[in-house]
């Protein structure tokens, strides 16, 4: 778990909500107080409002903790190379649309998929790994 002055991310969110809906399936949690930790829940700012959300009912959800160097590393690597393969994307069209005379379009929806996967199968970042990055850079903003 983070630090308690830690703000919540998506997954934080995600992971209480999931808690929640435990809670009431195995009937911990009325429906009234479902609904009622799940208001909380869509203001809660940070981990302090998280433990006083779930303070009865004993379960805390597992927050993510801020990314790592490491993690920090790899999320620039993965920014750096998304610019990369666009570039390259525009440029690689560019040659063939002026070359072999082949309208744009066509490589357009190769370009939709294939440019974003390439940097993520060479950094091999989680989805969840990027989110966190992400989020942490546009709170340092």
């Amino acid at each position: 778990m983070g630090s308690k002055d830690s703000r919540l991310n998506s997954y934080d969110r995600n992971a209480a909500r999931h808690t929640l809906d435990l809670h009431l399936k195995n009937g911990r949690l009325t429906a009234e107080e479902y609904d009622t930790k799940k208001l909380l829940l869509a203001v809660a700012d940070d981990i302090s409002d998280l433990e006083r959300i779930f303070k009865d009912l004993g379960d805390m959800p597992r927050t993510t903790r801020p990314p790592s160097a490491f993690q920090r590393t790899r999320g620039r690597q993965l920014s750096t190379l998304d610019i990369v393969c666009i570039a390259v994307f525009f440029v690689f069209m560019g040659i063939i649309r002026f070359v072999f005379h082949v309208e744009w379009h066509m490589f357009a929806f190769f370009g939709i998929f294939l440019v974003p996967m390439i940097p993520r199968m060479i950094v091999d970042m989680r989805r969840e790994e990027e989110i966190v990055y992400y989020e942490s850079e546009s709170r340092n903003k």
